[in-house]
């Protein structure tokens, strides 16, 4: 089989019988904005998370709002993949078999006010998955983590908070989960327990990005089981996306 290109070259299969084309993987075409990429932990605010947090309580959470004003109306950010790591700090006082999940935002409902300065911005920007890529339209306003104690109201010595300031629309259901079991073995500063696997991936868009228009985002939270008193823990993340003009 044979494949007539445009400069008069045909494509090749490997042998007669075969009707595969020869296949190169690159990256994706990233267009005139860009891909990156961040990982964090509750490190970021200098706490541990709270034990026995309640069903429905925020985590992580993004929004895609360009730091550009006059852009928001014509890019969208394209989320390829969020990761999440629970770690056990202290062990919990009973076991038990819980959840997070990952849910759309619909509208813009937050606000972040920062005691102890930026999250995330990086005066050279190595959010970057290539040096020439423009810089990034995200904004640590929007992005990052949510006190020690889970709440939106969160604001005190104890490092950066959310502060909802409208109603947010959430999904009703999320559109990625990580179930696990929680036991009560002892923890140590040396070595903290694993309580989901490192590298755990909440969200994996390789069949297709979720794709978020201006005041749209994510936010990982607490499942549909409160999480077991006494175990303080702290989550580490990750996520990738790419920042498009159109889709």
């Amino acid at each position: 089989m044979a494949v007539q290109g445009s400069s008069g070259l045909r494509a090749e299969v490997d042998g007669a019988a075969f009707r595969a084309l020869r296949v190169v993987t690159r990256p994706a075409e990233f267009g005139v904005l860009g891909v990156y990429g961040l990982t964090g932990d509750s490190f970021n605010s200098g706490t541990v998370m709270d034990a026995g947090l309640a069903a429905g309580v925020g985590v992580v959470i993004f929004e895609w709002l360009p730091k550009i004003t006059g852009l928001r109306a014509i890019t969208f950010a394209a989320v390829h993949r969020v990761g999440f790591h629970m770690e056990a700090v202290t062990a919990a006082s009973a076991a038990a078999l819980a959840s997070f999940e990952i849910v759309v935002m619909r509208t813009k409902g937050f606000q972040l006010f920062n005691n102890i300065g930026p999250l995330f911005i990086d005066p050279n920007n190595i959010w970057k998955f290539r040096t020439s890529m423009s810089e990034s339209l995200v904004t640590d306003r929007e992005n990052g983590i949510f006190g020690s104690d889970g709440t939106a109201e969160l604001g005190n010595s104890e490092g950066p908070g959310y502060a909802w300031t409208t109603p947010p629309t959430f999904d009703a259901q999320g559109f990625g989960n990580l179930t696990f079991g929680i036991g009560t073995a002892a923890t140590s500063a040396q070595t903290r327990r694993n309580v989901t696997p490192p590298g755990s991936l909440i969200f994996d868009g390789r069949n297709h990005p979720l794709i978020l228009a201006t005041s749209e985002g994510w936010m990982i939270r607490v499942g549909p089981t409160a999480l077991p008193a006494g175990m303080t823990w702290r989550p580490r993340y990750h996520y990738v996306w790419s920042e498009i003009l159109g889709y």
